[in-house]
């Protein structure tokens, strides 16, 4: 499907109370399944360079996207990671398609890819300021 290109920018929300940044790990021993397995995107044509979960109050609203750059499209079939930076910095962007993943919610993909993940968030009105934890306690809910 043709779109008029554009850039992913920073996680977005309807209103944006909290904002802050994830990281992520796959698995390297035998827990975690191979994402491009998972999403179903083959590896030799496809590099996926980008995730996104979006998760709401309903089933519905939980949703898997990857980008992921077309190898056979731009000649990078055999292109090493050296290869694809010099390709991406003569472009100035790497051109991706955007796949929304259906049939699969966000706490899946997770739990079979990821051995651990983190998300930190900040509310908007400190977003930009450092955060110094100079003290430690514990909260326990009632279960």
């Amino acid at each position: 499907m043709a779109i008029d290109p554009y850039d992913l920018g920073p996680a977005r929300v309807q209103h944006d109370q909290w904002l802050g940044t994830a990281a992520a790990e796959e698995d390297i021993t035998t827990t975690s399944d191979d994402l491009y397995e998972v999403v179903g995107l083959d590896r030799a044509k496809w590099t996926i360079v980008g995730l996104e979960f979006f998760d709401g109050t309903s089933a519905r609203a939980s949703r898997v996207t990857v980008q992921a750059l077309d190898r056979v499209k731009h000649g990078l079939l055999d292109a090493r990671y050296e290869d694809l930076r010099a390709f991406t910095d003569s472009r100035g962007h790497l051109p991706v398609t955007s796949f929304e993943v259906h049939g699969t919610q966000v706490e899946e993909i997770t739990k079979r890819v990821f051995k651990r993940y983190m998300v930190r968030l900040t509310t908007a009105s400190f977003a930009d300021t450092p955060l110094r934890v100079e003290k430690l306690g514990d909260l326990k809910l009632d279960e």
